[in-house]
């Protein structure tokens, strides 16, 4: 009569489920106790102890690897805040030795991905930075800035060092520097020339043949 009574109320309430396996459980009936614990599980399968009962049930029976499948769904339910689960932990290391060198070596792999990420993200954040350097660069190198342009693609190698279109970038606009440069120092040799200044255009000559290359620029990345 009671037991019929209790399944009635119980039949939606995972609580009602759980408290009448303990209470199976308490009188030496541990097979009903079992299946009012699972019953309560599947009427309720975020309701934790009857996750814990279980779990001692099977060790209490020798069942250990029910036992530990159930520690396992306390531990992977329950929440950091929940003292069950750290039981359940605890208890797992107990039945299985093993577990320990398992959950070390998976905290290690855990942290390893963590540094992984970690230096993924850091490294994409660097790229981010070099590319908007790099075109910082170019805007300054359509303005014939040069200068500015060098030191914002130096700024972009700093944190991509070797990457190939910002040292042909570099390389480009030194060369669109130096030219620059021979021009102005021609435009003025040939003035001194007009003006009769053959000595001071000479010289002017002889400096700018110091700073042409004698042989063509190599491409840095070949």
């Amino acid at each position: 009569m009671f037991y019929t009574k209790s399944l009635e109320l119980a039949s939606n309430n995972a609580t009602a489920w759980n408290d009448i396996g303990v209470l199976f459980e308490q009188l030496g009936i541990e097979t009903k106790a079992e299946e009012s614990y699972l019953k309560a599980t599947r009427v309720n399968p975020q309701y934790l102890p009857p996750y814990t009962n279980l779990a001692f049930l099977y060790h209490k029976k020798g069942n250990i690897a029910k036992a530990i499948e159930y520690f396992e769904k306390r531990v992977e339910h329950g929440g950091i805040a929940d003292p069950w689960a750290e039981k359940a932990k605890a208890e797992l290391l107990k039945i299985d030795p093993e577990r320990q060198k398992k959950m070390m070596q998976e905290e290690s792999e855990r942290l390893a991905q963590e540094v992984i990420q970690k230096a993924r993200d850091e490294f994409a954040t660097q790229v981010a930075r070099a590319e908007g350097h790099y075109q910082e660069g170019l805007n300054y190198w359509d303005e014939e800035s040069y200068d500015a342009a060098v030191e914002e693609f130096d700024a972009a190698l700093s944190l991509t060092p070797q990457n190939p279109k910002m040292l042909r970038a570099r390389e480009e606009v030194l060369q669109d520097k130096l030219k620059e440069q021979i021009t102005e120092q021609t435009d003025e040799a040939l003035e001194m020339l007009e003006e009769g200044d053959f000595h001071s255009a000479r010289d002017e000559f002889r400096k700018i043949l110091t700073i042409i290359p004698s042989e063509p620029v190599q491409n840095p990345n070949k």
